[in-house]
């Protein structure tokens, strides 16, 4: 970063000291910790929305956003944090929350079935138990979650999907019924699919 530059950084996360050590320019901070420059709090998860209060020059805002799961709140404080820096007035920016929409990400699909069923591509560890936390946090009597996997540039037998079999098996008590589809190499369904497709989607009953 340049020295005149803006670092936006969440100061939540285990790595913090470690990139504010290394940022040269002004860092702005985000999270829940009271001495943030954009605070977090009161954060209320919804099967279809998020309603939380960021405090920014010791004045607070309502948010209600359509962003799901909590670590959209961190995306949204991080984006925010940054849009103000470069200038934008926050009364601009949090007329327009409302606007925002992200494709497969947490996305909720509504054909008016009985039941609850979102589409999110999380394809890393880190990600796919964030999601999963959220899930978890839903009043469904079940859970079922279908996982497909496909990328040419790891096999089955290198670990890849046993991986993320390993994080839907462990530590999801209210998982009562979860399916992971591997996608293997040479496959009818591989081969019409592209390089790094990744697709988790939830149903709650």
């Amino acid at each position: 970063t340049k020295e005149d530059g803006f670092c936006i950084l969440n100061k939540d996360d285990e790595h913090f000291k470690e990139v504010y050590e290394k940022c040269n320019g002004h860092v702005l901070t985000y999270g829940i910790t009271n001495d943030c420059t954009l605070q977090i709090k009161d954060v209320e998860l919804l099967s279809d929305k998020t309603i939380f209060t960021i405090k920014y020059n010791n004045i607070e805002y309502s948010i209600e956003s359509p962003l799901l799961a909590l670590f959209n709140v961190y995306n949204l404080s991080a984006s925010l944090l940054a849009l103000l820096a470069m200038g934008y007035d926050i009364n601009d920016l949090l007329n327009n929350i409302k606007y925002i929409k992200v494709d497969g990400r947490l996305q909720k699909i509504e054909t008016g079935q009985d039941f609850t069923l979102f589409v999110d591509y999380a394809h890393t560890p880190n990600g796919i138990i964030k999601l999963l936390e959220y899930i978890n946090s839903l009043n469904f009597v079940n859970h079922f979650v279908v996982g497909i996997v496909h990328s040419n540039d790891y096999s089955i037998e290198g670990g890849f999907p046993n991986h993320y079999i390993q994080i839907l098996k462990s530590g999801n008590n209210k998982m009562d019924y979860w399916t992971w589809g591997e996608i293997v190499n040479g496959s009818t369904i591989n081969n019409s699919l592209r390089n790094g497709f990744y697709m988790i989607i939830s149903i709650g009953l």
